[in-house]
């Protein structure tokens, strides 16, 4: 009961940026991809269990609108979207 509070009330957005972070994680290896270039309507297959379904695209266009605006945390960026290749 904790956890679902914590995701789905007191942590939303977290919830969901883990989510887009695995199954971008995911992509690279299943895609055979270097770099993080994901087309905006690629939703990630229902057998990728917990990630299944996920609007991957979408995820990765907001993250960049995020970027320019600079709204982004700092940290994400090179902790995680640069490590995965974002370009």
């Amino acid at each position: 009961m904790a956890q679902f509070v914590r995701l789905r009330v007191i942590d939303p957005e977290g919830a969901y940026w883990r989510c887009g972070i695995e199954a971008a994680g995911r992509w690279l290896p299943e895609t055979g991809n270097t770099v993080l270039r994901v087309p905006y309507t690629v939703v990630t297959p229902e057998d990728w269990g917990g990630v299944g379904g996920y609007p991957l695209g979408q995820w990765i266009a907001e993250q960049r609108r995020a970027y320019t605006a600079g709204t982004l945390e700092a940290g994400r960026v090179v902790a995680e979207l640069e490590k995965l290749g974002m370009v």
